[in-house]
């Protein structure tokens, strides 16, 4: 995906063509961890480009100057990477996701990019001048998700990422209340999560410390 990217970008290929590619590959194959993060990288600047306009081949002086520049593709940065995600994006990638989860649970590719999305839901809440994503929407998104991973912790209990992509979920809950909505008792996620890392610690036992610091950092309330 490296070496593509940067075809694409010598030839000023639009970031939508390039988040179709990379869609099409994960409908090929959930586990392509590549085209997964691929689709993280141009999905704010593909909604960007999404606005119906005239497409126009790029300029033999653009190419030029792209083919005289680095040797890779920069990476997107600040403005480059579009604005926040928009509800609806927001809503199709967590589908989109959602349905690798039931396919190929134990594939940590998918669950890698809801990590990100995560991150992107309470961007976007935070920065809701940018997007229209309020973080009663986002929070509706969140709980959505958390219920998911629920019913994939009984469908598939001997599968770790459910529970751990869960906790983070609770987590991001949390902390977008503290940020954007009006400070709540979330004490009940929080138990939820730490109950939920102490059964990990004690089933996966290879990787019970990186569950015991994550619950080292999940402290009681008013403790």
């Amino acid at each position: 995906m490296v070496t593509i990217r940067y075809i694409a970008y010598l030839a000023g290929t639009p970031a939508a063509d390039e988040a179709a590619f990379a869609r099409a590959k994960i409908d090929a194959n959930f586990s392509n961890y590549s085209a997964w993060h691929h689709r993280s990288t141009v999905l704010r600047k593909a909604q960007a480009e999404a606005a119906p306009s005239e497409a126009t081949a790029p300029a033999v002086d653009t190419i030029l100057a792209r083919c005289s520049g680095p040797l890779c593709a920069p990476a997107p940065a600040g403005d480059a990477l579009g604005p926040p995600l928009s509800a609806d994006v927001l809503s199709s990638e967590f589908e989109l996701v959602t349905q690798a989860f039931y396919t190929e649970p134990e594939d940590q590719a998918a669950w890698f990019y809801h990590d990100w999305l995560l991150g992107q839901a309470l961007e976007c809440a935070a920065h809701v001048s940018a997007s229209d994503l309020t973080w009663p929407v986002a929070r509706e998104l969140l709980v959505k998700q958390a219920d998911t991973c629920r019913q994939l912790c009984e469908l598939e209990p001997t599968c770790r990422w459910p529970p751990l992509t869960l906790v983070r979920i609770l987590r991001a809950i949390t902390e977008g209340e503290a940020a954007c909505g009006d400070g709540g008792d979330d004490t009940a996620l929080m138990r939820e999560a730490r109950e939920l890392l102490t059964a990990l610690a004690a089933r996966d036992t290879m990787r019970r410390g990186f569950y015991t610091d994550l619950l080292a950092e999940l402290t009681e309330p008013n403790a």
